[in-house]
């Protein structure tokens, strides 16, 4: 690569002393330097080109995990928004001491009865913390995520999996159970246990309870959660495309 120079400077030496010498010896080395830097850019800009794809990748996942995260707060939601209705109208229709119907029995067995839990996704955001969240460039992004999985999604899994008094279908099993009885047709409540049941103040306190901690677990966990859930992923989505040009 270099030939032409060394030839050169063997050729000026003995006719043109050794400024000439000197020029083409620093040439010389100027050319290496170059080569070198030029080498480095190279490896350097392939290393930056390999994290990118990184990079890329586990945004995708994270991107695809809190999609799936947000049909799971979604169906909760739902679910939760369900049982505040009816719990509506079974403590209407105790204070109201309307008329015993199968429709009643149902509605109060439902909002007594059942277990809801949620679990999130974490195996993309736990690859990212093995790499090194570091690896996700934008950090205003990463701190958003950060906070998301470390802080938002345990407090809402320990309201709704762990904390019992977080639990409102148990709050209200006790207080329903010894009312209703099981016959040919299905559940049911007997003529005396129906009157009783009309004079149960604590049970009619325990529902609107039940209900008002209902409503607190949705309105107030889970749909932060899944507000916050959304506009990171619009935030993911919108970095995907900076990094993909």
């Amino acid at each position: 690569m270099f030939s032409p120079f060394r030839k050169k400077r063997q050729e000026l030496l003995p006719k043109n002393g050794t400024g000439r010498y000197l020029f083409y010896a620093i040439s010389e080395i100027a050319l290496v330097v170059v080569g070198i830097l030029v080498a480095l850019w190279i490896n350097n800009w392939s290393e930056s080109n390999k994290l990118k794809k990184v990079e890329i990748d586990l945004l995708e996942g994270i991107k695809n995990d809190l999609y799936q995260d947000t049909l799971d707060i979604n169906s909760n939601m739902t679910s939760y928004k369900k049982t505040i209705e009816v719990g509506q109208e079974v403590l209407d229709h105790l204070i109201n001491k309307k008329p015993d119907t199968t429709d009643f029995v149902f509605k109060l067995l439902s909002i007594s009865s059942g277990d809801l839990v949620i679990n999130f996704r974490r195996a993309r955001f736990e690859e990212a913390k093995t790499r090194g969240l570091a690896i996700i460039s934008n950090k205003t992004l990463r701190a958003s995520i950060s906070q998301l999985y470390e802080f938002d999604y345990p407090l809402l899994t320990q309201a709704e999996n762990i904390l019992e008094p977080f639990d409102s279908y148990k709050l209200l099993q006790p207080f329903v159970t010894p009312y209703v009885g099981l016959n040919a047709n299905g559940p049911n409540i007997s003529k005396e246990n129906y009157q009783k049941l009309l004079r149960d103040e604590i049970l009619n306190f325990k529902i609107a309870a039940s209900i008002g901690l209902t409503r607190t677990l949705s309105l107030q966990l889970y749909e932060p959660t899944r507000k916050k859930l959304l506009n990171l992923v619009k935030a993911i989505e919108e970095e995907l495309k900076i990094l993909q040009n």
